[in-house]
């Protein structure tokens, strides 16, 4: 009896994978470089966020927190909350639109404001590859990001590897480029 428990759970394991889910948290280690004018600083830090899904409509939540500290000792922190419509293009890919409330404090200089992003992402067996590109307006500077990813999974839980490229603009000048990589964990249900 308990070796057909085991192969009906097996068995269960591909649709589960293939199933529309409700939600998904992410643990992830974060490592970049900041890049002002010419004067870099190494950081690391952590994430993490979450995302819930409204079945059947493609209406998503999402949240996301970062803490990095630089080499310096200055701390980096972002806290994101938004929402959005994704849909599919094809069996394979979904497209999704995407508003969010950002919150960024470098070293004790606090911005927020808002953002806009668009995103792709491709649903293979076992791996899904990403991307997402946007524009966010803070109080005062403006941001630039793209970010690229892949996830490998089997089930409900994957790991996850992405590199992001963040300009923010100040409206006196000075861009501040943040490039860097997280890897992670990603539990679904």
């Amino acid at each position: 009896m308990k070796k057909i428990i085991a192969l009906a759970a097996l068995a269960v394991l591909p649709a589960a994978a293939n199933a529309e889910l409700l939600a998904s948290v992410e643990g992830f280690a974060s490592f970049s470089e900041f890049d002002a004018g010419g004067n870099t600083e190494d950081s690391d830090g952590f994430g993490l966020r979450g995302r819930v899904n409204l079945p059947g409509t493609g209406l998503f939540a999402r949240a996301e927190y970062l803490d990095e500290e630089l080499d310096g000792g200055a701390d980096y922190e972002e806290t994101r909350i938004g929402g959005g419509y994704s849909t599919s293009l094809t069996p394979l890919v979904d497209v999704y639109g995407e508003a969010q409330y950002l919150d960024f404090d470098l070293g004790g200089e606090n911005q927020d404001g808002y953002g806009a992003f668009v995103g792709l992402e491709t649903n293979l067996p076992l791996v899904t590859l990403y991307g997402r590109a946007g524009l966010g307006w803070l109080d005062d500077a403006d941001i630039t990001e793209l970010l690229l990813g892949a996830r490998i999974g089997v089930g409900l839980v994957g790991l996850f590897a992405e590199y992001r490229m963040l300009t923010l603009e100040p409206d006196n000048g000075g861009d501040i480029d943040n490039d860097g990589f997280r890897v992670g964990l990603r539990v679904a249900f």
